[in-house]
């Protein structure tokens, strides 16, 4: 990318650029990023916690006053859902 291309980008837009290419190896356009956030349904987040958060030992840190930090035994009350 030249230097004339830069000036119209903003500042946010080229450090989350320089992110994407030393995770990824390669820049993100904005509209993929865009249509990769629209395809994101309520069916992947659920797969999604089924998969990583559904029945894993949760760590929970408190700091400061914990007077009203969750007990254990709460943690693991699923709510009931009608479907």
């Amino acid at each position: 990318m030249g230097c004339k291309a830069r000036e119209g980008l903003s500042l946010l837009t080229l450090l989350c650029n320089c992110r994407n290419v030393l995770y990824t190896g390669k820049p993100f356009d904005p509209d993929d990023v865009e249509s990769a956030l629209e395809a994101v349904t309520a069916k992947t987040v659920r797969e999604a916690c089924m998969k990583y958060i559904y029945d894993k030992c949760p760590a929970v840190v408190g700091y400061g006053e914990c007077f009203a930090l969750v007990q254990n035994q709460q943690l693991f009350i699923v709510p009931q859902t009608n479907q």
